[in-house]
């Protein structure tokens, strides 16, 4: 007997390294179309855990941009038999001409082509589509921008809070940056936006392990180390406020 659960994360399996590596290293128009629709993935998977349960045999699903003659024409009525671990896999059409598109065009044409896609199948695994059709309603409401901030973490004197803050930009590519608020709220130091790892788990994961080392030192991961050290990034960054409440240092490291 099939095992079901619901669908909680769309991916267009785009490279994580940040645009301007891509860029450098000669990327494709899949590449880059998959890099930048990835911003969006990742606010559409965030809102979909949030919506209505779109019952399934896997919990994710992979779309992957490739030019029409590679393309899967038309899924499968049959759901595809897999494990938990598992999911659903399909190479379907990129639009071409949303790469050409000025930057604050791009994120809603990938929106709609992404809700394309996620209905035709959803059609063919006669699945519900009304966890989807919210999904793409919440981030129409985002302004199709994915924009996130981690829980404040008070300083060891309680004197302030330092919240981690999330955002991706229009080339798909991830940014965090860390504010420091006081007792009365007002904000007292501000530092980033830094390269940040563009998974909405890992930057959940960032945010829970930010800490203070004292109560002037704040530290917050922005990479996997593994990922960091490959590529030539700063794993983290520490924030040192001075005696005047302003930005001493933003070590990397």
């Amino acid at each position: 007997m099939a095992r079901w659960t619901r669908i909680r994360s769309i991916d267009v399996h785009p490279q994580l390294w940040p645009s301007r590596k891509l860029l450098d290293e000669g990327a494709t128009a899949e590449e880059l179309f998959a890099k930048q629709a990835s911003a969006v993935t990742e606010l559409y998977s965030m809102h979909l855990a949030h919506a209505d349960p779109v019952p399934a045999q896997t919990w994710w699903i992979r779309l992957k941009p490739v030019v029409a003659a590679h393309a899967t024409r038309d899924f499968q009525t049959e759901p595809t038999r897999v494990s938990w671990s598992a999911g659903e896999v399909f190479n379907v059409a990129m639009d071409r001409a949303i790469l050409d598109l000025p930057d604050d065009q791009r994120p809603g044409q990938y929106l709609d082509w992404l809700q394309r896609h996620l209905t035709r199948l959803a059609a063919a695994r006669d699945w519900p589509v009304t966890g989807f059709e919210q999904a793409y309603a919440k981030c129409r409401e985002d302004g199709v921008s994915f924009v996130w901030r981690g829980a404040p973490k008070a300083s060891p004197n309680r004197r302030f809070a330092a919240t981690p803050a999330y955002h991706f930009d229009s080339n798909g590519d991830c940014w965090a940056s860390l504010l420091v608020q006081d007792r009365a709220e007002e904000l007292v130091a501000q530092a980033g936006p830094w390269d940040c790892f563009p998974e909405l788990r890992w930057i959940r994961r960032s945010a829970r392990a930010l800490r203070w080392i004292d109560s002037t030192h704040v530290h917050l991961p922005v990479w996997p180390e593994e990922f960091a050290a490959a590529w030539g990034l700063a794993p983290a960054y520490t924030l040192a406020l001075d005696e005047t409440l302003g930005i001493a240092d933003q070590d990397p490291g």
